[in-house]
Formats: structure tokens, sequence, C-alpha cells
């Protein structure tokens, strides 16, 4: 496997960028972005702000899900290219074993806002709809091993991603390709993820947010965006909070519908040659690569201190 990145950036996010360079040598730096999430499909608004990494803006490249993520960025004058989401260039479609009946996929924390109150609702909430196994993120899963007073209900506890860890996305599409069905009361990449590993997957709909905790997440969200970019976000989460067409269908289509707007919304038709995706993001020189690793680390910077202004 080729060696770390000093400069963190979004394609190493999961592991991504050791699905594309795999053993060959990675560049200091990226000359491009890469999008991971499919923000478009739950919410009624999305922008570039939205869709692209506030200190990654500078790029010379952008790679998207799909043409309709493409086209957005470049109506703001962002050259996008659109190639799928990085886990599509796993092998989500291996045919295993589904040795896991029904799996539970919880909300989770963020930064700023834990959710330790929920743990044991979580348990219950999978134990009364018969799922064998649960999965939440990494933060989440360390806070319940270190909690001794949680009961499991006999309900097996799976790690999930992390965005530091590079076997992340390697790990999801083998866990999603163990299960058989689905059981989640957020929308979000997961889902998309599972459908598109051949899982069934079902929302809970009656499970609610409280207002107060949902507007307490949302403010949390918004703060970890520079201020010029805020509203951006803001506007995002109120359309998040809207019905969309893609709830509509995760909510009311069958399973062949759902898999169907999974594959368009990962972007699917779009999947490129690994040597393809490795030139959009190596840059042209060592220069090059210099000034975007100054450029970025100054563009984190000025971020972290926006948001305190």
């Amino acid at each position: 496997m080729s060696s770390r990145k000093l400069n963190f950036q979004s394609p190493d996010f999961y592991g991504a960028s050791d699905l594309i360079f795999k053993d060959v040598r990675r560049p200091l730096s990226y000359r491009g972005s890469w999008v991971h999430g499919i923000e478009y499909a739950f919410s009624n608004y999305i922008d570039a702000n939205t869709i692209l990494h506030y200190y990654e803006h500078n790029l010379p490249y952008h790679l998207v899900n799909n043409s309709y993520t493409e086209n957005i960025i470049k109506k703001e004058g962002y050259e996008g290219v659109a190639v799928g989401i990085p886990y599509i260039y796993t092998d989500y479609k291996k045919e295993t074993i589904r040795s896991i009946d029904r799996l539970y996929m919880p909300s989770h924390s963020i930064k700023g806002v834990c959710l330790v109150d929920e743990y044991q609702n979580w348990f219950d909430i999978a134990h009364k709809n018969q799922c064998s196994a649960m999965c939440v993120t990494k933060v989440d899963f360390n806070n319940i091993l270190d909690n001794r007073y949680l009961k499991n209900r006999g309900v097996e506890l799976i790690p999930g991603a992390a965005v530091n860890d590079r076997d992340s996305l390697i790990r999801m599409a083998q866990l999603f390709g163990q299960t058989i069905e689905v059981l989640s009361d957020s929308f979000g990449s997961h889902v998309v993820y599972a459908a598109l590993s051949g899982a069934s997957v079902r929302m809970l709909t009656d499970m609610k947010t409280s207002q107060n905790r949902r507007l307490e997440i949302d403010k949390k969200i918004i703060e970890t965006f520079p201020i010029d970019k805020r509203k951006s976000m803001k506007n995002y989460l109120r359309g998040y909070h809207q019905q969309s067409e893609g709830k509509l269908i995760f909510l009311q289509g069958n399973d062949k519908e759902i898999k169907e707007f999974s594959e368009y919304a990962a972007g699917v038709s779009h999947k490129n040659k690994v040597e393809n995706i490795q030139n959009y993001l190596t840059p042209k020189s060592n220069l090059q690569a210099l000034k975007i690793m100054t450029t970025n680390f100054s563009l984190k910077l000025k971020g972290r201190i926006k948001k305190h202004c």
C-alpha cells in the first residue's frame, strides 16, 4: 500500500485514495478534490459551498458523483468532472454469503454533539426490530465500548466508518455485501451504499428527532463552516429537513427503484478508469504540488480563524 500523505485532502477521506493509487506512489498533494457524499439526493438545496470543501475551492479539478452535480458547480465557475463517488471503486458488487439478516444503522454523533444519551435507545430499537447487528461510526463505537452500563440486548455492535480510517470504504462494502436488510432512521450515504451492494433498505419512519436536538445538531454543523459559507449550509439543512425526491424513493419505492436511484446518485454510469482518476489528482509538477499544499494549509488555518471571528 502506498505511503501516507502529510497533506490530508478529500481524496484521502475514508481511504478513497488507496483504491486509486494502491501500490502506485501517491503525489505530495492532489490537484483535485473528490466529493464523497451525495448531497443533492436528500436536500432540495445545494450549491458549490455545500458540495466542495471550503479549503479546496482553489483546486483545478473537482471530481463529483454525476453530471447533475457537475453542472451545478460548473455554473459557479468550478471545473467539475463526473466520475462517481469513491464507494463504487470498491468491490461493492462482490457476491458473498449474506450472513447478517438485518442491520440497524442509527444517526451518529458529530463534533460538539455526542449522542451518548441515545445509545441505549439504539440497542432497544435494534432489538425491537429484530436486528442481529447494529453499525455505528467509530466515534460512537468507542464511546459505547467505554460505557459498561449499556445493555446490548443481544445485538452485535459493528464499527462503521471514520474519515481518517483508510479501510473504511472497503470495510463498509464488505459489511453491506454480507447484509440482507438494512434499517435506518436517517438519510445519508450509508443507505445508498447499502442499496448499491444489493441489500434491501427500509427506513424507520416512526423515529422522530426532537426539535431542540435537531436545532442543536444543525447549529453545530453550521459552525464547522467559515462564516462566509454558513448561509449555504443553513439553506442546505433547511432543504434536507423538507421532503425530497430521494427521500420519497427510499420511503415508498421498492428495492429495484431504490437501487436504480442509488446508482444514479452514486454516479455508477460515470465510473472512470483508475488511471484517469490518478491523472486528475496528480499535479503536473513538484512546484504545483508544493503550491497546492501551501495554499491548502493556509486556507485551513484561515478557515479555523474565520469560524471564531
